[in-house]
Formats: structure tokens, sequence, C-alpha cells
């Protein structure tokens, strides 16, 4: 539900929106670079109680948004939106990027110095947000 509505805003507000699924939060930092977004949106602390679920914004690059850009945001949605609408071909539109974990699993390999080939791990991601890419990343 959060999800659903995080995009119904953007989208309404005019924003185009590219989905990537369950991914752990510096993989969406990672993709908000590779995309060349403008900005990064993670919803997150599943390991939280549900009145405690966050929305995390990236600033463009991936980088986290200042802390000065942040209270403006907020202060803009505790307000309400006052800006007009678009509507027609305007509102943002939806995509699913397929390709988002395994991009990121690319990275994260490019990125080790260090070879595991030949070890044996044992893994326990307890479903979060890991779970997504982990197999992909440990698999010989």
């Amino acid at each position: 539900m959060l999800e659903a509505a995080v995009v119904a805003g953007l989208t309404s507000a005019g924003a185009d929106v590219k989905l990537v699924g369950v991914l752990p939060t510096p993989a969406v930092a990672f993709l908000t670079g590779v995309y060349g977004a403008d900005v990064g949106v993670m919803l997150s602390a599943s390991h939280n109680p549900m009145p405690d679920n966050g929305v995390k914004l990236f600033a463009r690059g991936g980088n986290k948004l200042p802390d000065d850009l942040e209270a403006e945001i907020e202060a803009e949605m505790d307000a309400g939106w006052t800006k007009p609408r678009p509507v027609g071909a305007a509102v943002g539109r939806v995509v699913v990027a397929d390709d988002g974990a395994e991009q990121y699993v690319r990275h994260l390999l490019a990125s080790s110095p260090t070879s595991l080939s030949g070890l044996k791990l044992v893994v326990d991601c307890a479903n979060g947000a890991a779970s997504t890419v982990a197999s992909d990343l440990y698999r010989p």
C-alpha cells in the first residue's frame, strides 16, 4: 500500500517512476545513479513495526539528500500540495525495471577485489531485501 501511495503521488505530480522491486537500500542508491534519476525513493524499515515504516530519499547520483532539503520536503508535505496537478500526457508514467537486481549484483561483484570462489557460505537474509540478490551474488 505504501508503494502504491508513493507511486500515485509522484505520478500525479508529473514524475515518471521506475519500479525496481524489493532490493536493499544501497541498491536503490546505486540504481538512482545508474538510471540517471533525479531522485531515488526507498520504502524501508520492514524490520520495525508497521507504523515505523519510512521513506528514504536519495539525490541525483544516489547520494543522501542534504538535511535542509529533507526538511523543506517534509514542510511542503505537511502543508499539502498547493500546485496545479498535471493532466493527460503530463501525468507521470510507471515503468518496471526488470534489470535493477542484475545491475546491482554485477556492480557488487565488480567492486570486490577478493574472489569468494571455493568458499562455502551460509547466508541468512531473514527474507529481508538482501534476500532478493544474495543467492545470485554468492552463487558459484
